[in-house]
């Protein structure tokens, strides 16, 4: 039997899930929100002996506040409070957590690379990887922003499993092979690879530099098929694999200041078929996953007008954005044996938004205004 200690972490890490799988029946208020990231940083790190952010930094500074409100609450309180505020902001969110439709140890035993994996939608893919039982390795360009993500999926999964934090930019195909190296040297084996690194901006097409465009390709298109060859030729060729390829939805319809990143994406659903076709006698199953308006994310801030987000999400049929963990959900079931029969597949996980909210910068006149 459980000690009650035991019993209590394991609803705790239940209820992390739950809270990360978006949208429940009602969403959380602001204040709940604080109080679940307050609670979670008491049980996880203890009270906050941090120094306040400055003024001008809103967001942190609330943060922070909440969660030294808590003064000296002990580990098990917090955790507690966490599980009341999944209570309070939604009903039926505990009956929720004893119903799973995916097991924890799914992936159990094996070994998942994910470039891009440190920060935004790819580090929520990790971290569900992870909870399902894979060993994960985490590939970007910085280490010490790497170290700190796989600290904090460590954390999260508490589960035996293991993140492994290795630097490399995927536009140099000899670092990322010596990253792809020190992955089969740490852990034997590669089972998936998801390819998540990308780099976006918004440009009209007769604004945009050659070196803007290319670099844009070189990070996204030329990136996924360094580590899709890599993986292959090191490990997926002899013993099988799944590799799952991120995409968006803007070359399908078109959208404009986006020519570079829909060229790009283009590029990697068509490859997605051709690695699929050529690599399937081996074993090796590719798909490609079109991502579209997903909250909370550095390219939904950067990409999308504030003063128009109400009014776009009223146009998105599902009337909501998407959740991190709505694509995490999808990954994991491409790499399960739920998906056996599943390659070359190119999957929106959009709420349907790509047929009814293109171009929502207002077009023609943000495209007459740029040329002013």
């Amino acid at each position: 039997m459980s000690s009650p200690s035991t019993q209590l972490e394991t609803e705790f890490k239940q209820a992390q899930q739950f809270v990360q799988s978006g949208p429940a029946e009602s969403e959380p208020s602001n204040e709940q929100k604080l109080l679940f990231y307050a609670y979670f940083k008491q049980a996880t790190e203890g009270p906050n002996t941090g120094k306040r952010p400055g003024a001008f930094d809103l967001i942190k500074r609330a943060k922070y506040d909440a969660w030294k409100k808590l003064g000296e609450m002990t580990k098990d309180e917090a955790m507690k409070g966490y599980i009341a505020n999944l209570e309070k902001s939604s009903p039926n969110g505990r009956n929720s957590l004893q119903t799973k439709v995916v097991q924890p140890d799914l992936l159990r035993g094996k070994v998942a690379v994910v470039t891009g994996g440190g920060s935004g939608i790819c580090k929520v893919i990790t971290e569900y990887l992870a909870y399902h039982g894979a060993n994960t390795v985490i590939i970007s360009r910085t280490l010490s922003k790497l170290e700190q993500a796989a600290k904090e999926i460590n954390q999260l999964a508490n589960n035996g499993t293991e993140c492994f934090p290795v630097n490399a930019d995927v536009r140099d195909y000899k670092a990322l092979s010596e990253a792809f190296d020190k992955a089969l040297k740490k852990f034997g084996r590669i089972d998936i690879l998801i390819n998540g690194s990308a780099g976006n901006f918004l440009c009209p097409a007769s604004q945009l530099s050659s070196g803007g465009f290319k670099t844009v390709l070189e990070i996204d298109t030329v990136g996924t098929f360094h580590s899709s060859k890599l993986a292959y030729d090191k490990y997926m060729k002899k013993h099988g694999g799944n590799i799952v390829n991120l995409s968006m939805t803007l070359h399908n319809t078109a959208s404009i200041m986006q020519v570079h990143a829909g060229c790009a994406k283009s590029a990697i659903d068509t490859m997605t078929k051709h690695l699929a076709v050529e690599w399937g006698l081996d074993g090796v199953r590719v798909n490609s996953i079109q991502i579209g308006p997903i909250e909370g994310t550095e390219g939904f801030s950067r990409l999308l007008p504030k003063e128009e987000l109400d009014k776009y999400k009223k146009t998105i049929p599902l009337q909501r954005f998407g959740q991190p963990i709505d694509i995490a959900r999808m990954v994991l079931f491409l790499v399960s044996d739920a998906a056996s029969y599943i390659t070359a597949a190119i999957i929106p996980v959009e709420g349907a938004s790509q047929y009814t909210t293109n171009n929502i910068y207002g077009y023609p006149e943000v495209l007459q205004m740029s040329k002013m």
